[in-house]
Order: structure tokens, then C-alpha cells, then sequence
């Protein structure tokens, strides 16, 4: 009974001004986020699969994504302790979206994500991430969604946290990082004015419970962890409730719903990518 008395105050409603910000720039920092006890919380699922050190289990180098660690650990959406969690940050999504109407959004997917210390360089999970949009991996007819990056340690510039080129979600599709990646490009190779018209933002600082939240559309990137610890946090990415699956494969996310049914163009509107209801 404690713990979910305790939990069911897992996250704070964004201010006016956060929304705002995020609404004319693409992403906002949203300080203390996150209570203490779902980031302990937080901390220890991943612990016990990664050890205090981040590196359990890490594939060789080459052999696993160069920039960080992904772990799809819990019950997602419906994980009996993490579930205020999620509400809460999908009641915040809705904030967020400017639409002009009330659509309302889905829950997309939760990932932890663990940057090693570049020093480990026969590790994966140790290099910089290039800079680039998620919106283009999802594989959805449409823009809108957003990711929530929640930090569970005190994390600087020093630890590869993210920077974003503000402004840059009104761009709209960028290509994806993979095929970037393939030819030995960055974006900034393809779309030269982006510096110009997109400012750059330091590497962000943040407090264990902190978070920022970004746009599907805005582009970011973090450099090398030049620290002795990883850089770990928990992502929960929302999109809009009426965004529909091209058909494309994407890393393996819609497998159970076209096992469930689900067809090119269909809705993602099944137990796997729930509404956000109060």
C-alpha cells in the first residue's frame, strides 16, 4: 500500500510556460519531473539487468547501436507500479500538443537507454549520437509525438547529454540517421543552413528527476560520456491518437499488434499502444 500511495505522485503538470517553450522551440527542460521514488525505482529495474556499472551483457563494438544501450525492461504502459507514471506523462503530451483540436495521445513505447564511458571502446554504447529526428524510425503516417527523457542520475555536458537545434520541428522530415549513418554524412552534411536557421543549445544539465521532452520532429544529438559512469535515463515516447502504421518495419514494434491484426494504415488502435484516458 505505501509504495503506491508513494507512486501515484510519480510525476508533476507541466507549467504555461513549458508548454510554451516547447511549443516555439521543439523540445523544454522540465526540472524535477520525476518524484525521488520513481526514479529509485527506475534505477534499481535497471540495475538488475545492466549492474551498478551499466555494462552487463553490453555487445562487443560493432555488434550492438554505437551510441547506447536500449532496454525494454517492465510492463510498459501497464507495469502495475510504473502506470501513474505513465498517465501522468501522457496527460502532459496532451499539454503539449498543439493541434487545434482535441485527438488526444497514445502511449508509444518506454526505453531505457544507457551511454557506457567512451573509454570502454570495445564496448557498444560508447560512441556520440549523431544528430537526428525520431519522427522518420517510427514508421506512422504523422507527426506529433514526443519523447520524454528522464534522467535517473546528475548528468552534465561532460556525460554526453543532448543538445537540440531549435526550431528544427518545423523542418518537417529530415530522412533517417540509418541512412546517414550508411554513407558517412550527418545531417548537417545534407541540410548545410540548418546552423544557421536552427540554433544550437548546450548540452543540457540535468539533476537526477529531471527531463527534457522533444518533438518526434526536432533534431538532437549528444556527444562522447567522457565520465567513469553511465549516463542512464528512461524514455516514454507518446504519439497521436490517430496516427496510423505505414507498413514499414520498425525495429520489430508493431510485430504483436499484426499478430493481433493490424494492416498497413490501420490506426495503432489496440491493447499495445493504449489511448492516454483518465
Amino acid at each position: 500500500m505505501e509504495r503506491k500511495q508513494t507512486l501515484l505522485a510519480a510525476s508533476r503538470a507541466l507549467t504555461k510556460a513549458e508548454i510554451e517553450h516547447y511549443q516555439a522551440h521543439g523540445w523544454a527542460k522540465l526540472d524535477q519531473l520525476v518524484s525521488p521514488q520513481t526514479v529509485a525505482y527506475l534505477l534499481s529495474v535497471l540495475r538488475m539487468a545492466r549492474g551498478t556499472t551499466g555494462d552487463r551483457g553490453a555487445p562487443p563494438r560493432g555488434a550492438g547501436i554505437p551510441f547506447f544501450l536500449p532496454d525494454h525492461l517492465g510492463g510498459g504502459y501497464y507495469d502495475e507500479v510504473l502506470h501513474p507514471l505513465h498517465k501522468m506523462l501522457g496527460r502532459n503530451a496532451e499539454a503539449l500538443l498543439d493541434r487545434g483540436n482535441d485527438i488526444g495521445m497514445r502511449y508509444f513505447d518506454s526505453i531505457f537507454l544507457t551511454k557506457l564511458p567512451s573509454r570502454k571502446q570495445e564496448l557498444s554504447g560508447t560512441g556520440r549520437t549523431d544528430f537526428h529526428q525520431d519522427y522518420p524510425d517510427w514508421k506512422l503516417d504523422r507527426a506529433g509525438g514526443m519523447v520524454f527523457w528522464i534522467a535517473l542520475g546528475d548528468y552534465g555536458p561532460e556525460s554526453g547529454t543532448m543538445s537540440f537545434l531549435s526550431g528544427s520541428q518545423r523542418k518537417g522530415p529530415l530522412g533517417s540517421l540509418v541512412t546517414w549513418m550508411a554513407t558517412g554524412r550527418t545531417i548537417n552534411d545534407l541540410y548545410p543552413k540548418l546552423s544557421a536557421d536552427c540554433p544550437l543549445t548546450q548540452a543540457m544539465t540535468y539533476k537526477a528527476g529531471d527531463a527534457t521532452v522533444h518533438s518526434d520532429l526536432t533534431l538532437h544529438g549528444a556527444g562522447l560520456n567522457l565520465t567513469g559512469q553511465p549516463r542512464q535515463s528512461y524514455t516514454v515516447i507518446y504519439t497521436l491518437a490517430d496516427a496510423c502504421w505505414t507498413g514499414a518495419p520498425a525495429l520489430n514494434r508493431y510485430e504483436a499488434s499484426v499478430k493481433a491484426g493490424l494492416r498497413p494504415m490501420d490506426i495503432l488502435d489496440d491493447a499495445n499502444f493504449p489511448r492516454v484516458v483518465d
